[in-house]
């Protein structure tokens, strides 16, 4: 079994299943733009029946508990990883 662990600073950071999907998604492929359709798909599932703001909810989320703005919003289009 995989552990799905967080770190910053040495301080552990407790993430939903979801939001650590996110943070993966977006660390494996630094600069890509992920549509909100992109990123249900390949987080929640095909099947996933909800709202497209559920995104921006687990977005919002991630980047309060990680306390930096790694995770750009790219205005009409959706999100990536910022290329440090």
């Amino acid at each position: 079994v995989e552990e799905m662990r967080v770190f910053r600073g040495g301080e552990e950071i407790s993430l939903t299943k979801i939001e650590f999907e996110l943070l993966r998604l977006f660390m494996e492929n630094p600069g890509r733009v992920f549509t909100r359709d992109n990123l249900l798909n390949q987080v929640w599932g095909y099947d996933f029946c909800g709202e497209e703001k559920a995104v921006n909810i687990h977005i919002m989320n991630l980047r309060r508990k990680l306390h930096m703005d790694c995770i750009e919003t790219i205005r009409g289009v959706g999100y990536r990883f910022a290329k440090n």
